[in-house]
């Protein structure tokens, strides 16, 4: 029996919303009743008035409330071999695969240029063949791999419509090449070459919401459309004729039998209406000729996946994956159901703006049969089950490690230090130029960071501020190199309005009191330092609800300058370097992330376009000047600032229509930067103005896709430089649709003299010390807390108790600790290595350890005086593969220790 520690379960609930029950019918229930405990008169209206009011409140940002939270929009499998399969997923707006069953995960960028969010992934049938995979998006058609994802090329010849949402591949020899795609808003088109040209085919006025070749070699095609009406066609699409209707709304997903030819079986399910007896799954086991309900016991907004064994003629195996309840699983071929959820989860911000599935795709192994092994993909991440889908386990796609904020020293010469805030893992910081790094979390009040800066002086006040995702009152700040943080305080929390009187309402419900606390909630995304911070102590924070603050004490009190109201998150903050004289800095602000998320009031959509403002006032007042930017929604405006801006005034703008700048302070926007080969309006992610920019004129661009490219004139012609970290995947940029606001480029304060410079790829940091034509990989290990991720790493087991234990010195403010014989902590994880953080002492005991199948030792952690966040024991020397390390209390100890007690403080673990 696992016992799960209380104090660190409450820890780790700190960034998590209220518990969400996994039924949603049951939520339902309790907000019903809830409400029914009023009076019926005044319940009804306080109801209508939350409705309306949320309609309003509700905007297009989403809070991302805890890790992982890495919204799945889609999942395949390409077959190589016997059990051995690559996966295909995409994760937030970003393509990963993974060739290990998803313990790791590669980005693929090369080639994705594109601006609308991904759809779809379709790996073609006989992938151990040609290894094409196709991706459909909304906006850009679609894209083509020929060699498993590696490059991407544009595949839109043909196409008369940019949004593609369903692609589906003919299974049937001699047909291979034969594909189908449905456009997002009506029409079908079909490729005979892999994808490399398309035709439009099929005269279906309609919306195909659900597409699938029948296994039967006969060119047969199901379609479903928004109507639930089913088509179909014997021509490869060519023509189709109406099938049958079944009642309810859309068809979402259609699964063939495998044995098709010989049992006509095709299961169909929509989003039915359960509460009003419409049955949300059908079935055929005629070809069509009749469509019966299947006996589904779900109370829910329908089927969004479903999936038969590959041996489904014998095992009759089938599993139909619903909006909210997760899968439910049928071994009699769908006459009688089970649901499997256990580990399964679901979340609150699923259902807010656009309603979107807690559970969206199923994905079979090839060897399902006999390995039983099924994905699934869902808002609140990807679930791996290994027992035919009775039981399920998260696996992380977007890794804890992910990197939210770099920062250089500006003492670089000197102290040769940097700093990074990650995705979940808090903060890190290198004192040898990246060579090695030490997690720095004490005192942090969450893991999930975003930006963080030096102080200008940090020679000598040694001050970082960080921003940390928990809520109010997250902007951290260490005045100790980072070796401890503490919060700052906000004078105002920006909870104004209806919105914040509602949220602080007793009588309003609590999920609504959270949803609306979320919103009115200031949560940092970027920050700026003013140049003569020495003087002025003055700090800026953008947040996510477009509030900015300013701090004028060194970051220990902050006061709201701009109050940011329903639309817009701040993007990007830069200072004037002459700030001391002419008071002015910029922002760039915009939806949170590309996703295009909206509410909609009376048909009119809620959203803000990307845009800059600029304050002359020190922050005071703000007034919008982009004139010329393209307004696109959401997809993110970056600014860099010329070193010589106090008398070239110019700024430049990374957009997705190309690179802007401006010579009179924002006025006026132009689009610059010729790139050979390249489209001048590309889609440019980041840019970076070099230090000696007044004499060398040298910018540094990342182009989505492509790589990075320099200038030195000003940006008004690129070259590609550093061609190998792109030929390999990695980009210069943050993931789009991703939360990383901080710049992703930063030049070496010294870069006259020492030619460096640092990026960020996602997860990874580079260096450069030849002015970027070449780039070395600074590897780092990944902090996991005792009282986070422990569902993922850490787990504690009996059988005597493990208790949580707060105090300043422990790495996150926690450590977890036993000294009962025979309890256990148990790591595991996929990676190269690992170091154990814990404490020594005059009462600590002896622990046993073993990792993976070697045989245990024991380690005394005894010490005449205490030593904490050290390292008690590590091997760096292991195979890069799943691993598995126990740590047992032996309940015994050092003869002179006047205790037995284990602390389990944190795990590093090393790619």
């Amino acid at each position: 029996m696992t016992h799960q520690p209380t104090e660190a379960a409450r820890s780790h609930s700190r960034d998590l919303p209220p518990p969400t029950p996994i039924h949603a019918g049951q939520a339902r229930a309790a907000s019903i009743q809830e409400c029914r405990t009023a009076s019926p008169g005044r319940g009804r209206l306080r109801w209508a008035l939350l409705s309306a009011t949320l309609l309003v409140v509700l905007t297009p940002q989403v809070a991302w409330a805890h890790v992982p939270h890495d919204v799945i929009g889609d999942i395949d499998l390409a077959l190589l071999g016997r059990s051995s399969f690559l996966l295909f997923v995409i994760a937030r707006e970003a393509l990963l695969r993974s060739s290990n069953g998803g313990r790791r995960w590669k980005n693929l960028v090369r080639g994705l240029d594109n601006r609308g969010r991904l759809r779809r992934v379709a790996i073609s049938p006989h992938y151990h063949d040609d290894a094409t995979v196709l991706l459909s998006t909304d906006g850009d058609g679609i894209y083509k791999s020929d060699n498993g994802g590696d490059t991407w090329r544009s595949s839109r010849a043909g196409l008369d419509t940019m949004g593609i949402e369903h692609l589906a591949w003919c299974p049937y020899p001699g047909l291979e090449r034969c594909v189908l795609a449905a456009g997002t808003r009506g029409g079908l088109f079909r490729s005979e070459n892999a994808g490399d040209r398309w035709r439009r085919v099929g005269e279906l006025h309609t919306t195909i919401t659900a597409l699938g070749f029948v296994p039967d070699r006969t060119g047969r095609v199901l379609a479903g459309d928004r109507f639930g009406q089913i088509w179909r066609s014997v021509d490869l699409g060519a023509s189709w004729s109406p099938l049958g209707r079944i009642p309810g709304r859309s068809i979402r997903a259609i699964a063939s039998s495998p044995d098709y030819a010989s049992d006509g079986t095709v299961f169909v399910g929509t989003e039915g209406r359960p509460r009003q007896g419409i049955a949300a799954l059908y079935v055929t086991r005629d070809d069509g000729a009749s469509f019966a309900p299947v006996g589904l016991p779900v109370d829910d907004d329908g089927i969004t996946a479903l999936a038969l064994s590959p041996r489904f003629a014998s095992d009759r195996v089938v599993l139909a994956c619903t909006w909210r309840t997760g899968v439910h699983r049928s071994r009699d071929g769908g006459i009688t159901w089970e649901i499997r959820d256990q580990g399964l989860s679901t979340e609150l911000e699923s259902r807010l703006g656009r309603p979107r599935p807690d559970f969206r795709k199923l994905a079979l192994s090839p060897e399902f049969a006999d390995d039983g092994t099924v994905y699934l993909a869902g808002f609140n991440g990807l679930s791996v089950s290994v027992d035919g889908g009775c039981n399920w386990s998260s696996l992380e796609t977007i890794s804890v490690r992910y990197v939210d904020g770099l920062a250089v020293s500006p003492a670089h010469a000197g102290d040769t230090t940097l700093a990074i805030n990650t995705y979940g893992a808090g903060i890190y910081r290198s004192d040898d130029r990246g060579r090695s790094w030490v997690a720095r979390n004490t005192g942090l009040p969450a893991l999930r960071g975003l930006d963080i800066a030096f102080s200008p002086g940090y020679a000598n006040d040694r001050t970082l501020f960080a921003a940390c995702r928990c809520g109010d009152a997250t902007v951290v700040k260490s005045e100790d190199g980072g070796a401890s943080w503490i919060a700052g305080r906000l004078a105002e929390s920006g909870r104004r309005g209806l919105g914040g009187r509602l949220a602080s309402a007793r009588w309003v419900p609590r999920r609504v009191r959270w949803v609306l606390g979320q919103h009115q909630c200031f949560e940092p995304l970027v920050l700026a330092i003013s140049p003569d911070y020495c003087r002025d102590a003055t700090v800026f924070a953008g947040g996510m609800n477009g509030c900015i603050y300013r701090s004028t004490d060194g970051g220990r009190t902050y006061k709201l300058v701009r109050r940011g109201g329903l639309r817009g998150a701040i993007k990007c903050l830069v200072v004037s370097p002459d700030f001391a004289r002419d008071r002015t800095l910029f922002a760039s602000i915009g939806n949170f992330d590309s996703s295009r998320i909206s509410t909609t009031l009376l048909g009119v959509s809620i959203r803000t376009k990307d845009g800059v403002i600029r304050s002359t006032d020190g922050g005071a007042t703000w007034s919008r000047v982009d004139r010329g930017l393209p307004r696109h929604w959401g997809l993110g405006i970056r600014l860099a600032i010329s070193p010589d801006y106090a008398n070239d005034r110019t700024l430049f703008a990374a957009t997705a229509e190309g690179l802007f700048h401006t010579t009179d302070r924002g006025a006026t926007w132009i689009l610059i930067g010729e790139c050979a080969g390249l489209d001048r309006g590309a889609y440019v992610e980041s840019v970076a103005v070099s230090p000696g920019f007044r004499a060398d004129r040298e910018v540094l661009i990342s182009m989505k896709g492509h790589g990075l490219f320099r200038s030195n004139d000003a940006g008004e012609h690129f070259v590609p430089i550093a061609e190998r970290l792109i030929e390999a995947n990695h980009s210069l940029a943050y993931m789009m649709g991703f939360p990383g606001f901080s710049a992703p480029l930063r030049y070496s304060p010294t870069y006259v003299e020492d030619d460096t410079i640092y990026g960020t790829s996602t997860e990874e940091v580079f260096v450069s010390t030849d002015r970027g034509r070449s780039w070395t990989l600074l590897e780092r290990p990944t902090r996991y807390e005792d009282s986070y991720h422990n569902h993922k790493v850490l787990s504690f087991d009996g059988p005597g108790p493990w208790t949580v234990h707060r105090g300043e010195h422990h790495s996150m403010g926690s450590v977890t600790s036993s000294d009962a014989a025979g309890s256990r902590a148990t790591v595991r994880f996929f990676g190269t290595g690992f170091a154990l953080v814990g404490t020594t002492g005059p009462d600590r005991g002896i622990v046993r350890l073993r990792v993976d199948e070697e045989p245990p030792r024991e380690l005394d952690l005894y010490g005449p005086e205490h030593r904490y966040e050290t390292t008690v024991a590590s091997n760096r020397g292991l195979p890069l593969a799943a691993h598995t390390v126990i740590l047992e209390v032996t309940g015994a100890h050092h003869p002179e220790s006047t205790g037995r007690r284990i602390d389990i403080d944190a795990v590093d673990v090393f790619p």
